[in-house]
């Protein structure tokens, strides 16, 4: 088999509610679909997808150029099966460790989707087999008001989500004030974590979370300051009676070996587009379980296609933590892109069965969220032979 033609398809997909935490607002998630054609008519389905930048320095315009002038001339004419070597090609020619981790993952969804169609059989079979056929979820919850957020917070329980995140990192006292809400409207004993997302350094963080466990009760607190700062959440670590979790600090499995020397985070948060897909993703577990670490997974927002990845590397991977931080794209977007919406069934979710991701896409839907402007960069570049 050998790939013959890569599509790049850039979507803006408008949130419900405006996304916001301690990095901003959004009011819509990027998103890039591939379509990985085949000599034998089968087409790969890809996706990777973004809340803000990371380090990796990639935003929606970058991922679809980079995926369309580097990615497909480098795919095309090779055998779909030799994953391996098309996820390690791109890296060959930089020097750093976080090249393309989000343009990776697309090629990593839909060479997995190829393969699990190829060969009769869902993704999680690829991944060691099916270890879970329910898996429970958590929610986090918008920066908004705080009756508002615990109104949101209590649908949420009554619907059968298993932990609460907060977003925190709004400065101390509007987080207490929205914390003593949230908590007030769960009531004690629900699992009620805090996320940071980095937003603050070791001499105000320490303080703020033994306040929060202490009145509070919160369970965990993620990624209480910046990614690249791993002795400050060491520090962190040593001054809290609650695990931490490592999220923006955890890019790939250096990272992890990193955090595990430094002794920086009692839980690893995987996120499958930020961490290259599914194959590094395996590869992170490995390293953060021997560790003696534990594994959480989060979802930067997919739509359905890795959205279904999720679920397939979650069903087979039994270190993967629950609950997960993602259920479905509708909860959170207006609509999908596929023909049949993903669900949650009281807080739990499955993997598809059907061949590879076992997703088909909405053409309609797909072309509605058209990210038109970057639409047009990658046209002028086919006009230009690029």
């Amino acid at each position: 088999m050998k790939i013959t033609d890569v599509e790049v398809i850039p979507l803006m997909h408008p949130y419900k509610v405006a996304y916001q935490t301690a990095n901003g607002i959004q009011p819509y998630g990027g998103k890039v679909l591939l379509k990985v054609h085949t000599d034998e008519g089968i087409t790969g389905i890809g996706e990777t997808c973004h809340i803000n930048p990371d380090r990796t320095g990639e935003i929606l315009e970058t991922i679809a150029v980079a995926l369309h002038r580097y990615f497909r001339p480098q795919l095309i004419g090779k055998n779909p099966f030799n994953l391996n070597d098309l996820l390690l090609t791109p890296r060959r020619f930089t020097n750093s460790k976080y090249s393309f981790q989000f343009c990776l993952s697309a090629v990593d969804c839909a060479l997995y989707d190829i393969m699990g169609k190829a060969w009769g059989t869902p993704v999680y079979n690829l991944l060691g087999g099916l270890s879970r056929e329910k898996i429970s979820v958590a929610r986090s919850i918008p920066s908004v008001p705080p009756k508002e957020m615990a109104e949101i917070a209590v649908r949420l329980k009554n619907e059968g989500y298993k932990l609460i995140t907060f977003k925190g990192g709004f400065g101390p006292q509007n987080d207490m004030e929205r914390l003593a809400a949230v908590r007030d409207a769960l009531g004690l004993g629900f699992p009620l974590e805090v996320d940071f997302n980095q937003a603050y350094m070791p001499d105000v963080a320490i303080p703020l979370i033994k306040r929060m466990t202490k009145e509070y009760q919160i369970t965990a607190v993620e990624q209480p300051g910046p990614g690249w700062d791993i002795d400050g959440m060491a520090e962190v670590r040593r001054g809290v009676d609650v695990p931490v979790i490592a999220h923006e600090s955890v890019l790939n499995v250096t990272d992890v070996m990193e955090i595990a020397k430094r002794r920086a985070a009692d839980v690893i948060c995987l996120t499958l587009p930020k961490c290259a897909g599914m194959r590094n993703g395996l590869r992170m577990v490995d390293i953060a379980d021997s560790a003696g670490m534990g594994l959480s997974v989060g979802s930067e927002h997919p739509a359905g296609p890795a959205t279904s990845a999720l679920r397939h590397f979650c069903a087979a991977v039994a270190l993967v933590d629950e609950p997960i931080g993602y259920g479905a794209p509708l909860e959170r977007f207006e609509g999908d892109i596929i023909t049949k919406d993903l669900t949650v069934d009281n807080g739990q979710v499955s993997p598809l069965h059907g061949p590879g991701l076992g997703v088909e896409l909405d053409e309609a839907k797909v072309e509605k969220y058209k990210a038109k402007h970057v639409v047009a960069m990658i046209e002028a570049m086919k006009q230009a032979g690029l």
